[in-house]
């Protein structure tokens, strides 16, 4: 039992990075002008600066 709690809070702490790290690579996204999102830095914490590849 203990051991599938842990799992679960491990799963759910993986997906909620990988929603981070897409938000993040969006809000990049749109700051260089590639895509139009007026809300995405509301969901962003802390902006990160993607590499140029990262926005292609």
């Amino acid at each position: 039992m203990a051991n599938s709690v842990a799992d679960s809070r491990s799963n759910r702490a993986a997906v909620q990075a990988t929603n981070d790290d897409a938000s993040a690579s969006k809000l990049s996204c749109v700051k260089k002008g590639y895509m139009k999102d007026d809300y995405i830095h509301l969901f962003v914490r802390r902006p990160v600066r993607r590499s140029p590849i990262i926005n292609r």
